[in-house]
């Protein structure tokens, strides 16, 4: 088990998501961040679409209750364990009683927590995702409050981690050539008209010639 000790709005569990259901008005769901979610999962040998919790709300905290490997990758949340300063996208091991800590990233906006064996948690409609809007997943379609216990699956049991300080190079790094990078803090987005685009008459022309920012309102 883990034990939640501190956490704001928003925090949540996630996976990959619940494709195919849309069209009877079930969202997706799942991370913000599909590929920090697949890294940290392969870091702390899970499969890749294990759930883990979603932080985009700082500072965040939890208790392990037992020995079990975990990484925390996405924004930089400055992860800390017992108050010893660790590395983003990197495998650690934690002890029983242990206290993960994650403060205010510098930049970016969510991180991930993986756990080895993964967030023990029912599958809904194929999916181990948190959906809020429809109240059901994750943490009974909540988001995580103090004191919440989240199990973890059995397979959590290690003698021996052989993925100890194993870690990779942040993708925004390692990918820099293939991905555009800001222009003073304007990120291109590359975007296709999907089916509702011709709903919003002229209003649409909008979305393609105006500089957008993501806020505390976004949906």
């Amino acid at each position: 088990m883990i034990e939640i000790i501190e956490s704001g709005p928003f925090n949540t569990l996630q996976d990959l998501g619940r494709p195919g259901y849309r069209d009877i008005g079930v969202s997706a769901s799942g991370a913000m961040d599909p590929l920090a979610v697949r890294i940290g999962n392969i870091l702390v040998g899970n499969d890749e679409n294990a759930a883990a919790i979603e932080v985009q709300t700082f500072p965040f905290s939890l208790r392990f209750e037992r020995r079990i490997a975990f990484a925390v990758t996405g924004a930089d949340g400055n992860p800390h364990l017992d108050g010893s300063e660790l590395l983003a996208w990197c495998a650690y091991l934690a002890e029983p009683g242990q206290v993960l800590e994650l403060k205010q990233p510098p930049r970016l906006a969510r991180s991930y927590i993986s756990v080895g064996g993964g967030l023990d948690i029912p599958v809904v409609m194929g999916s181990r995702s948190t959906s809020l809007r429809g109240g059901f997943g994750g943490n009974a379609g909540r988001p995580l409050a103090t004191g919440d216990r989240i199990a973890v699956g059995k397979d959590a049991e290690i003698t021996m981690l052989p993925t100890s300080g194993l870690a990779v190079v942040e993708p925004s790094v390692a990918l820099r050539d293939v991905f555009p990078a800001a222009v003073d803090g304007t990120l291109p987005i590359r975007a296709l008209p999907a089916g509702e685009h011709d709903l919003f008459a002229g209003d649409g022309e909008a979305f393609w010639s105006q500089t957008w920012r993501i806020s505390s309102r976004s949906d």
